[in-house]
């Protein structure tokens, strides 16, 4: 059957191939489910091989699909590649397409619906059709499947005899095994766990969104029919919820948006086949010392987890020798392929950006953009993204209450509830405010390149869509925050046109970063946990993994190195994340992890959504960590 196989994207250099050793109670049995995977990978390859050829895709014979144990499923150099070879040209009419505008006959009630809830319906229409569908062979390689409940009817079964001779239905496609959950279908206590904020109400907007699309389309057969069947005389299709959350998730993980228009107008998004097994790799920061990681963890490696001591760890995280967290810039990008939609041609190509090595991973940007979006989309995190931010203020007017509020602090005016400031208080105040709102309007104009909102261009329009306030990774706050906060302390002298156009004070915007600095850890305090309670926590995963890699015969000096070194970088990070002077003693902190794991690992284990969103939230903290 159409047996979605491929395994979802993983986080490979912070902690590879953590998400799904499970561990099998014999040498025997582990080998039979390494043979199985191995079988089911081998089967979905010949079946995408199958549709590329049949579907016109063009691959230079140098392209090999593999997988690697900390990304699932990729693409590979099979010789060295010289630097604008053409790797692949994939048809338009090889993918699966949602146009800007629906189409009332092919989408159904969905029709004026957004447009990833319309290719959404496409997928789901394609599985339905099983291997009727010219699409089989791709789908095959999409991500797997959550188990689904099965209609009576529904010809993807297999059917068994259980021991008193009833037949048993479940789903021939379902092999979740090491899939982690995708955040739009995270229950609440999980989303309760993101912790943070604009995380949170992301994944609530999206969830929002993707259940309404599927009640409009299954609120009756007519609808179903319409949307996901052949036609109003066709028989109605049974669609499960977690075949519909399956497929919107494929979707925002994998679509190719080109703007066939002309910048600046609507994309169309298309489901590519071959490059969407394209791994992530963007941009990256030059401050971390991976070599210095792999030798660590290449020698803590060579002893059983099972006798790791807690100045053993921390010798083994000496050899890593970074003191400080990575504070962004400079760093380098990563990804060493890029495509192109070619509108002439009606092709999406795909060439190098660089020479390349022959067992290489081929790897493209997705983009630079804050874990926000990995997190949501793609289902994993990108470790110390230089691109990742964290919002400070909502908008402006909550920026400016804030220096309201630190403003009476500092100049010790000390109100009684329901207390109002005086006349004076409250007219430096609003004068103060006017001030920041001016600074803040002129630093919008020069972000825009000095146009005005409506002559701005996409730029502009980018700008004047993005209220929120915030400070990015490497300790840079967003310059209309700075200037607000600068001339709200230190307002700049008169002119004479009235409009506040004078000098700043000097050291002001010193002043402003220090306090938005300040800001930075007020948020982080907010959490209902801290930076370094989620680090142990972590810690005690990496080990459980490690320990349980140890229990069952799994572990060895090659094996374990990447486990080792999810340990280490964990360990490292807990030791220059700034804590509580209660919380300051960082081998107490692994004595007491290594005592637990050892003592139950099991029950130090993460779930893959416990895990995704553990990261998340880290990397969250560690922005706001190293902008104290």
């Amino acid at each position: 059957g159409c047996a979605p196989r491929r395994e979802v994207r993983r986080n490979a250099r912070r902690h590879p191939g953590t998400h799904a050793r499970a561990a099998a109670s014999t040498s025997t049995e582990r080998d039979q489910q390494e043979q199985k995977s191995q079988r089911d990978a081998e089967q979905a390859t010949a079946m995408l091989l199958d549709y590329l050829r049949t579907a016109k895709v063009q691959a230079a014979k140098y392209v090999s699909v593999g997988t690697d144990a900390a990304q699932g499923r990729g693409l590979y150099a099979a010789e060295d590649i010289e630097e604008g070879a053409v790797l692949a040209v994939v048809p338009f009419d090889a993918c699966l397409h949602a146009p800007v505008k629906g189409d009332e006959q092919k989408d159904g009630v969905l029709a004026n619906s957004f447009w990833g809830m319309r290719l959404a319906a496409a997928i789901v229409r394609e599985h339905l059709r099983g291997e009727e569908s010219p699409y089989c062979g791709y789908l095959a390689c999409l991500p797997a499947l959550p188990p689904l409940p099965v209609a009576p009817s529904s010809p993807f079964v297999d059917v068994d005899v259980d021991d008193d001779g009833e037949e048993l239905r479940t789903p021939r496609e379902v092999d979740g095994s090491g899939a982690v959950p995708h955040p739009m279908s995270f229950s609440w206590e999980d989303v309760k766990e993101i912790q943070y904020n604009e995380g949170r109400l992301n994944v609530d907007e999206w969830g929002y969104l993707s259940a309404q699309s599927f009640l409009r389309a299954t609120e009756d057969d007519e609808a179903l029919r319409s949307t996901f069947g052949d036609g109003a005389d066709g028989p109605t299709p049974f669609v499960p919820r977690a075949l519909w959350d399956w497929a919107v998730s494929c979707v925002h993980s994998r679509t190719f948006g080109a703007e066939l228009l002309g910048e600046g107008e609507p994309m169309d998004h298309y489901m590519v086949p071959l490059l969407d097994l394209l791994n992530h790799r963007g941009d990256e920061s030059t401050c971390e010392t991976d070599a210095d990681l792999v030798e660590a963890a290449t020698t803590l490696a060579s002893t059983s987890p099972s006798s790791w001591t807690a100045d053993a760890l921390i010798s083994a995280v000496a050899q890593h020798d970074v003191a400080t967290l990575p504070r962004g810039p400079p760093y380098v990008a990563a990804d060493n392929v890029e495509w192109i939609a070619d509108s002439g041609g009606a092709r999406f190509v795909c060439v190098t950006k660089r020479e390349i090595a022959a067992g290489e991973q081929l790897c493209v940007s997705y983009g630079e953009r804050s874990n926000d979006d990995f997190f949501l989309y793609y289902a994993f995190v990108p470790p110390r993204n230089p691109h990742d931010d964290v919002v400070l203020f909502d908008h402006v007017d909550a920026c400016l209450e804030w220096c309201a509020n630190v403003y009476f602090k500092e100049t010790s005016v000390e109100l009684r509830d329901g207390e109002q400031p005086s006349p004076d208080a409250l007219a430096d105040i609003e004068a103060r405010a006017a001030a920041a709102r001016r600074a803040f309007d002129a630093a919008a104009i020069a972000a825009r390149g000095g146009r005005d909102a409506d002559s701005g261009g996409l730029e502009a329009a980018r700008v004047d869509r993005e209220p929120r306030l915030k400070v990015l990774a490497g300790i840079r706050f967003d310059a209309r925050m700075l200037s607000a906060i600068a001339c709200f302390f230190s307002p700049p002298d008169d002119d004479g046109d009235g409009k506040g156009g004078g000098q700043l004070a000097d050291g002001a915007v010193e002043a402003a970063q220090m306090r938005a600095r300040a800001r930075c850890e007020e948020v982080l305090l907010s959490y209902p946990t801290s930076l370094a309670d989620d680090l142990e926590r972590l810690l005690r995963s990496e080990l459980a993994v490690c320990l349980s890699m140890d229990a069952d015969g799994s572990w060895d000096a090659t094996v374990g190195v990447s486990a080792a070194a999810g340990v280490l970088e964990t360990i490292r990070l807990l030791g220059v994340s700034p804590t509580p002077p209660e919380l300051d003693d960082v081998r107490a902190r692994i004595v007491r992890a290594l005592a637990e794991t050892q003592a139950d690992a099991d029950s130090n284990a993460l779930t893959g959504s416990e895990r995704l969103t553990l990261e998340y939230r880290v990397e969250k903290k560690l922005v706001l960590a190293q902008s104290q």
